[in-house]
């Protein structure tokens, strides 16, 4: 790999097409791919999982991180290899926690390494082997080892700064859109498969590796699917609905068991399998447990959990041993049962001032953790029913799931709104809190311990939880109130502020290029106005027609101007004329601004996407170059540049705007941002991707700056290397 691993090994001419529309990708693979340096780049890292510890290996790890990562990730994925990129430095992370001497600075190396390739890996970005270098090293957290050896080596990558870009260094690794609400899912022991239950009556598996389908849908619920898990070895999947309890062959599909009859089973919440994967036991709203025969699908026994007292179960776990089932009773409380006869076993674990909402022991089955609707995550001891450690408080709304880290040291806990990791023995954080979109309702350990799997809403998230990664304190996204209720806008005359007021009667003033602002001490407002129907200098003005057109009429004789521009029936929502008497600028309700040149009737910008709702305000600047723009729908405040686009994407044609004789590169024509992140123009070029937190801020390439209720995000003038120029990008030692 050391002599034959090079940059862009297969010579791709152009980032905007995906490898598959590459005409002879499957030549160049060959002539630039030794059968030898693919096996290599397959498995390096199960040879070296093999080999005894070394000095010399460690060293040759550590250059090979440092200076061929990413031409090793070419080949992957060319080869449409990638998975086996993630589990082979999966199998070098773990070689190396027995590496005598350790290293954790090349064990941090590694992980973010893996991380970096997972990114890829399991994003749009895998379409197309340059954006290794075009969509994924720029969007990869700054602090990590991979950027800070890749990203100085690089050029013409696009940059964006502001809050949004600093709170990428706590955001999740993956986020899968199942485009359906998640109920439950459950990793597989190894740590390679995720089985899937939602509000749909389905059951999905997929890999952990790259996201997508292995199995499903696989059909035989007739309601949502409330709870899944895999059996002990695997090879199994149960999945719980309503009123019916099924049993899939975990590889291949196949229903093996069910519906499980017998006996009346009420609404199912949860389920869970014995460590011998032999039987299953089932708990719900009708209070009853219910124990069965997993490959048969008969009834074993059953008790009344809470004692005829009304209520719902909403766990239901084995221990590690076999020993014990635990499962809510009344009052709040825990209670150990016999899974033979239904005896209650121990004390019960007392504490918790709301019901328990999710349980897990720890693997040497000596403590159970348990999280509640009091917002508490406490920590039992087995033997006795003794406190050990809590109550860890912390979270803003009901701990739906807790998760015990392979090695018994760490929890993880979820809630309505947050992640947190927590030291089993102190009740330390360790990491997080983590925000959330939603509630987090399900959460999993990997095998190794060093990623949390966790789902919220319709979105699976993978999130690497090391000790001592704590979100960065960026700078707070504005109050909002601060752009909720703006009535107006408008520039000062210098160009570089602008000034909003609204229905607070709250003057702010605004900086254009970073999103910052002051808000003055006394009260006051400019004079909405989103229809300015005369121009600056009173010579004209804007009238519609019956007929629905927008028409510029002089107001010395009343002759037609400019014009008739067509615009559809409310399809204006603002208006106003530029400064320089023009052009005019319009603003509509399904939030597109366009500026059209009132001699030829030309559009000179647009029609561009500049919010994803009603555009309530627009201010253009007094050297006619920016312009402002607010939507109250949205929550969000734009500056745009109007003579060019921040990004300078250099090409070898282009074309001439005839009125203002800018040159703008083809390449921003039907420049729109799809639901899958890419970025893509009239020819379907795929520009770059970008991540979802950042696509919805970020509408268009005339767009400077963003400022949103999650932040803001501020896009710097600069000059890509992408298209057929992506190859200057990189710069190799």
């Amino acid at each position: 790999m050391k002599e034959q691993l090079r940059f862009n090994i297969c010579d791709l001419g152009s980032s905007f097409i995906p490898d598959e529309e590459v005409e002879d990708i499957q030549e160049r693979i060959s002539a630039n791919i030794s059968p030898t340096l693919a096996y290599a780049c397959r498995y390096w890292a199960s040879h070296l999982a093999l080999a005894p510890h070394s000095h010399t290996l460690l060293a040759l790890l550590d250059e090979f991180l440092c200076h061929r990562l990413l031409f090793w990730m070419e080949v992957l994925s060319l080869r449409r290899e990638m998975p086996m990129g993630v589990e082979g430095l999966l199998k070098v992370q773990q070689w190396l926690t027995h590496a005598e001497p350790s290293s954790s600075d090349l064990v941090l190396c590694v992980d973010e390494a893996r991380s970096f390739v997972t990114s890829f890996a399991v994003n749009p970005t895998s379409r197309s082997t340059p954006h290794i270098y075009i969509s994924s090293l720029p969007f990869f957290p700054h602090s990590s080892s991979v950027y800070k050896h890749y990203g100085k080596r690089s050029r013409g990558l696009l940059e964006l700064k502001g809050s949004l870009m600093e709170a990428r260094e706590a955001r999740p690794l993956v986020a899968w859109d199942l485009r359906s609400s998640i109920q439950s899912f459950a990793l597989s022991p190894d740590g390679t498969r995720i089985a899937i239950g939602g509000f749909e009556p389905i059951v999905r598996i997929m890999s952990v590796y790259d996201g997508s389908t292995l199995l499903g849908p696989l059909l035989g619920h007739t309601d949502s699917v409330d709870a899944v898990e895999f059996s002990p070895d695997g090879s199994r999947v149960v999945s719980v609905s309503r009123r019916g309890i099924l049993v899939w062959d975990a590889y291949n599909g196949t229903l093996l068991v069910g519906p499980f009859r017998g006996v009346f089973l009420g609404h199912l919440l949860t389920v869970s399998f014995s460590p011998d994967g032999n039987r299953l036991v089932s708990a719900g709203q009708d209070c009853t447990v219910r124990l069965w025969d997993s490959r048969e699908g008969t009834p074993l026994s059953e008790f009344d959990a809470l004692a005829g007292r009304r209520g719902q179960i909403w766990c239901i776990k084995f221990s590690p041993s076999g020993s014990f089932i635990a499962a809510p009773c009344a009052n709040h409380n825990i209670q150990l049962w016999n899974p033979l006869d239904g005896t209650l076993v121990g004390p019960s674990f007392k504490g918790h001032t709301g019901p328990v909402r999710c349980l897990a022991f720890t693997p040497d089955g000596t403590r159970l953790v348990s999280g509640s609707y009091d917002k508490t995550v406490r920590i039992w001891n087995l033997s006795d029913g003794s406190l050990v450690t809590g109550p860890l408080e912390g979270h803003r709304g009901s701990v739906q799931s807790v998760a015990v880290s392979p090695d018994g040291k760490r929890v993880a806990s979820s809630s309505d709104y947050d992640l947190h990791i927590w030291d089993i023995h102190s009740g330390a954080l360790v990491a997080g809190p983590f925000p959330g979109s939603s509630d987090l309702n399900t959460i999993a350990y990997s095998p190794d311990g060093t990623r949390v799997i966790y789902s919220s809403g319709n979105l699976i998230y993978v999130r690497v939880v090391r000790d001592g990664l704590f979100p960065p304190l960026s700078p707070p996204p504005p109050p909002p109130d601060v752009i909720i209720g703006i009535r107006c806008v408008s520039f000062r005359p210098d160009s570089t502020h602008f000034l909003t007021s609204g229905r607070s009667r709250t003057l702010r003033i605004w900086d254009a290029t970073d999103g910052s602002f002051i808000t003055p001490q006394h009260k006051a407002e400019l004079i909405p106005s989103p229809f300015s129907t005369l121009s600056p200098d009173g010579s004209c003005a804007a009238s519609t027609s019956e007929t629905g057109t927008l028409q510029i009429i002089s107001m010395t004789d009343g002759s037609l101007v400019a014009g008739p521009f067509q615009v559809e029936p409310d399809s204006l929502a603002t208006l106003s004329f530029s400064r320089n008497n023009r052009a005019i600028i319009m603003g509509s309700p399904d939030g597109t601004i366009q500026v059209c040149d009132l001699q030829s009737g030309n559009t000179v910008v647009g029609s561009f996407v500049a919010h994803h709702k009603r555009v309530s305000s627009i201010s253009e600047s007094p050297d006619c170059s920016l312009l402002v723009s607010h939507s109250d729908y949205e929550m969000a405040i734009r500056v745009w540049n109007i003579v060019a686009p921040a990004l300078d994407i250099p090409l070898s044609s282009t074309s001439i705007d005839p009125a203002s004789g800018h040159s703008f590169a083809a390449v921003y024509d039907g420049w729109r941002i799809r639901e899958d992140g890419w970025v893509v123009n009239n020819n379907n070029h795929l520009l770059f991707w970008l991540p979802r937190d950042l696509a919805s801020p970020w509408c268009s390439p005339y767009a400077t700056l963003a400022v949103t209720k999650r932040g803001t995000l501020l896009v710097p003038k600069q000059k890509l290397f992408i298209g057929e120029k992506w190859a200057q990008c990189y710069a190799p030692d």
